[in-house]
């Protein structure tokens, strides 16, 4: 076996997985690569920072209210309870208060290297109001992991740590054994009866959604984290992107699978390098063939919805059909065969134009086409001949209110944790919604139409350092209260239809959905992990093989390879996955 193929295997062992995961921590969406600079707009802040805007609690109660009124039906019960506790800032007078806090420095996007969070204004304008001192604590995302884990193990934690992007693909928590092991542990802080006390607006919405306080909370009904919470269900943010010149080309108009695979014979007659632009885990992100199939394409269980059970999906026929089609298309060249070594945020290929389909944020329909000229197209959802929509439910993530491991947690090491708790509800409060949705300042990053309250048309573009104006004057991503919609005013409306064509596929016709977020108690995971990472690597292993044409796929080898794991002990470790399930759907 050559060396480059080792390398790569041992790439497809840390990425097929993650396709596995379903949901939000499938893959991370990628940034849109190097655009030309955009003009910084006049309304820009000064590099001083101004003061912070101060407004009457009843009328920015009344602005928030009418800001979400039309985002859906269910707004109207979020809005309701936004506002319980209105603070007098700073919140803690005469006090000075620091808080450390442990934070992923994402990688380039689209050419740009992202600032520090200390760098941005968003931030230290949070400062300035509450009078919290923050110290951030970066690391890379290549190492956040390693760093998380190295930290726990020797007591060097901050003070708070923001669990997005820190664990690995496919866990259930970030934290190893779980959240109940982790307060068990004394890592994390029992929030319990901190956050009903120390917590009002953040408690006022999680209690009031038995769903949402669900997904929150352990199996033993310990709250464990302040999470990322969405005025409605988020609904989708990507899916599959299509250069529209290259599917006109062709004059087809796909539908099935089998109607795509020739739409990419024709795209690499007519000179398109690779049609299928799959991402480093083997898919068009979002799933959108491995969905199609019934797969998450890896070492993960899904949910058979006519019975109930859990299937384990590595060996079913569903993962099967979809490594077959994959060799497939990797065999006649619709794949760039490096594809395994793509960098997360890599785009270089969609805007050399070297791959027609591939998976993109809404957004890049309109920076695609600002900085580089391309027209892209969505297109909907994909699935085999004889079926009516994609076997596996896709962007199951879309109908919950909240993000999977985007959570702030707050570590034994924090002194005080009443004060971090309030620093936190502060983001949940009538005021840190409006500035967490639409920055702190008036003119500067947003403004008010009817009085109702609307991002600046620049929010959307990006400064000359190719840096997002929505990540210097608001908060993409951590604590507080997200609305949905907050773009739709200045979004185009092809933006708008493209999240319409991502869900217009009818979810009932579906056969499996992924599993839930399970948690494990300390005696399971100390059980199970052994052998729930040796059939992990085993079957990443296996499956590169096949996809890649490195083995031969045939009835004999797959029922090899299915022994291979029942062998290895996969119906044992079903049995742990079983118990979490139920103890899930009984929370």
């Amino acid at each position: 076996m050559s060396k480059k193929l080792i390398a790569m295997l041992l790439a497809l062992v840390m990425l097929l997985s993650m396709a596995a995961c379903g949901g939000e921590t499938a893959s991370a969406p990628a940034e849109e690569s190097a655009p030309a600079s955009v003009e910084a707009p006049a309304e820009e802040a000064p590099a001083e920072e101004p003061a912070v805007e101060e407004e009457a609690p009843a009328e920015e109660a009344s602005v928030v209210e009418e800001v979400a009124a039309p985002q859906g039906p269910s707004n109207g019960f979020y809005t309701e309870h936004i506002g319980a506790h209105d603070y007098e800032l700073p919140l803690f007078p005469d006090e000075d208060v620091e808080l450390s806090i442990y934070w992923v420095q994402l990688g380039a996007m689209g050419g740009a290297e992202q600032p520090l969070k200390k760098d941005l204004l968003f931030w230290q304008r949070v400062q300035e109001a509450t009078g919290v001192t923050l110290e951030f604590v970066q690391v890379g995302e290549a190492t956040c992991a390693e760093q998380y884990n190295l930290r726990i193990a020797s007591g060097d934690m901050t003070d708070l740590i923001n669990e997005s992007n820190c664990g690995q693909m496919g866990s259930t928590s970030v934290y190893s054994g779980g959240y109940d092991k982790a307060i068990e542990d004394e890592v994390y802080t029992d929030l319990t009866d901190l956050i009903p006390e120390y917590a009002p607006n953040y408690w006022a919405i999680v209690s009031a959604d038995e769903n949402l306080r669900k997904d929150l909370t352990t199996d033993t009904g310990k709250l464990y984290s302040m999470g990322m919470i969405y005025d409605q269900p988020q609904g989708v943010r990507e899916g599959p992107l299509v250069r529209k010149d290259y599917l006109e080309a062709t004059g087809m108009n796909p539908v099935t699978t089998e109607d795509w695979m020739e739409v990419f014979k024709a795209m690499k007659a007519n000179g398109v390098q690779y049609p299928m632009g799959v991402s480093n885990g083997g898919d068009i992100r979002g799933g959108f063939f491995m969905n199609a199939f019934g797969t998450g394409g890896g070492h993960s269980f899904k949910v058979d919805l006519a019975t109930g059970e859990l299937v384990y999906d590595a060996t079913s026929q569903e993962c099967r059909d979809f490594i077959e089609y994959f060799a497939e298309a990797f065999d006649a060249g619709m794949v760039d065969p490096d594809y395994a070594y793509a960098a997360m945020f890599d785009t270089s290929l969609q805007t050399s134009g070297a791959v027609a389909l591939f998976g993109g944020m809404d957004r890049d329909l309109t920076n695609m086409k600002a900085n580089y000229g391309l027209e892209l197209m969505a297109v909907p959802m994909t699935w085999p001949e004889g079926s009516e929509a994609p076997k596996m439910n896709s962007y199951e993530y879309a109908y919950q209110r909240n993000s999977s491991m985007k959570n702030i947690v707050i570590t034994t090491n924090c002194e005080e944790p009443e004060k971090a708790v309030t620093f936190l509800d502060w983001f949940y409060s009538t005021e840190g919604v409006s500035a967490v949705n639409f920055g702190f300042t008036e003119g500067e990053s947003y403004e008010v139409v009817d009085g109702v309250k609307q991002w600046l048309p620049f929010m959307t573009e990006r400064n000359e350092d190719l840096v997002n104006y929505e990540v210097i004057y608001t908060l993409d991503e951590g604590p507080g209260l997200q609305y949905v919609n907050k773009k739709s005013p200045v979004s185009e409306d092809y933006v708008l239809e493209a999240k319409e064509i991502w869900l217009s596929h009818d979810t009932s016709k579906a056969i499996f959905a992924g599993t839930p977020s399970l948690s494990f108690t300390a005696e399971e995971s100390e059980d199970m992990t052994a052998v729930n990472t040796d059939i992990y690597t085993h079957v990443a292993t296996e499956l590169a093989l096949f996809m890649t044409g490195q083995k031969e796929l045939n009835d004999e080898t797959w029922d090899e390879f299915c022994q291979s794991v029942e062998d290895m002990g996969i119906e044992e470790l079903k049995e742990f996955y079983v118990t979490a399930y139920e103890r899930y759907e009984q929370r």
